[in-house]
């Protein structure tokens, strides 16, 4: 008879580890993701590094005992403060670099070619650093306890609390157009072609290292500017730098279409926040010295703020107008907000003492969040 149910239990054992993840180890009900942390108490939240946690496996705490656990843990793309000194910098820099160009005739020297490439590349990385969401944090904390109480030899059930913030702030888009980088000015200034001592190769010589890189990106089909927009500013760049290169006083500039002074560049940060509180429950159905066999689920309470700033360029330069409100979380005002419920479903098994064996299927049951409209007028 003993044999009969060994062997039951074995065949059970076996379809069981061929279905589900199997772990070798044995690890805490709470753990950290950030750490490399695995475990049969597998995830049921989506945090960097809080919560590693199958509601199953308080069935196996031991009886009476009341656990209590925080974690914390933080992932760092890129540090966000690091580029808001970078573009502080890059301030100081443009204005030498206006400077420079407001008080030269060589516009087409090899030197001051390379000097106008050189702060459009740099400046264009950093956006570019935003608009690949490379720059952002994602940081949580967890706590909880959970207690067991004693019903038969074989049914026990098990209850814990946990409380989790889930903090993510990460860059959405950044616009890096060579004419929402370049200065106005630089477009603008009479010497670029103006000089009646320009012969016709010093003009297309000119007029290929500066100008034509721009009327190619208009018609790349990536351009920032579209339809009506980006046909006249087309228009506008070839009429006077290709067809009527030395009549600097036809066609007024465009204003507020080019140029880092009056552009509309601007870098997209988004955040959210989760709060989570969440009730787990768990029942064994079998104990044993060869198995443990409980299920378990979570019950989760979620609260949720909703954060989307847009950073037009001039707010990252430290100066006078800006307040002294270079940090980027301290501009985040009135969030969206919402807040929804879920549930996952979980099996957790031991066997021996050394096997653990579990499954979460994670928000079986769950809503959207609604985000409420309470925002700042002029912000999306």
């Amino acid at each position: 008879m003993i044999r009969e149910v060994i062997m039951k239990k074995i065949l059970f054992l076996i379809i069981f580890i061929f279905f589900l993840q199997i772990v070798t180890y044995s690890f805490p009900v709470m753990g950290a993701r950030s750490m490399g942390m695995g475990g049969a108490g597998i995830a049921s939240t989506l945090d960097a590094s809080a919560v590693y946690w199958n509601p199953a496996a308080m069935s196996f705490i031991e009886n009476n005992l009341v656990t209590a656990k925080i974690d914390f843990g933080i992932d760092i793309m890129q540090n966000m403060s690091e580029k808001i000194t970078e573009f502080n910098n890059l301030d100081s820099e443009y204005e030498e670099f206006l400077y420079s160009i407001e008080n030269t005739t060589l516009w087409n020297s090899q030197e001051n070619i390379e000097e106008f490439k050189n702060f459009y590349n740099k400046y264009s990385d950093k956006f570019m650093e935003f608009d690949n969401g490379g720059v952002g944090t994602n940081m949580d904390l967890a706590g909880g306890f959970f207690f067991n109480i004693k019903g038969t030899p074989y049914v026990n059930l098990s209850l814990g609390i946990t409380a989790l913030s889930d903090i993510q702030f990460y860059s959405r888009t950044a616009d890096v157009s060579i004419l929402r980088t370049i200065p106005l000015d630089y477009l603008s200034m009479e010497n670029i072609l103006g000089t009646s001592n320009y012969t016709q190769a010093q003009a297309e010589d000119a007029f290929n290292n500066i100008i034509l890189p721009i009327l190619n990106e208009l018609n790349s089909g990536n351009s920032v500017f579209s339809g009506d927009e980006r046909q006249y500013l087309e228009n506008y760049l070839y009429i006077k730098y290709v067809e009527n290169p030395f009549n600097t006083y036809q066609n007024p500039d465009p204003e507020n279409k080019i140029g880092i002074i009056n552009n509309n560049s601007e870098v997209v940060v988004d955040g959210i926040l989760l709060n989570e509180f969440i009730v787990s429950f768990s029942k064994s159905l079998e104990m044993d010295e060869i198995m443990g066999v409980a299920v378990g689920g979570n019950i989760k309470l979620i609260k949720g703020y909703n954060y989307s700033q847009v950073f037009m360029v001039e707010q990252f330069k430290d100066d006078e107008t800006d307040n002294g409100e270079d940090n980027v979380f301290d501009q985040f005002n009135d969030p969206f907000e919402g807040s929804t419920a879920g549930l996952d479903l979980a099996a957790y098994m031991k066997i021996f003492e050394k096997l653990n064996v579990g499954l979460t299927i994670r928000n079986i049951i769950v809503g959207d969040i609604s985000w409420d409209k309470k925002r700042r007028k002029g912000y999306s």
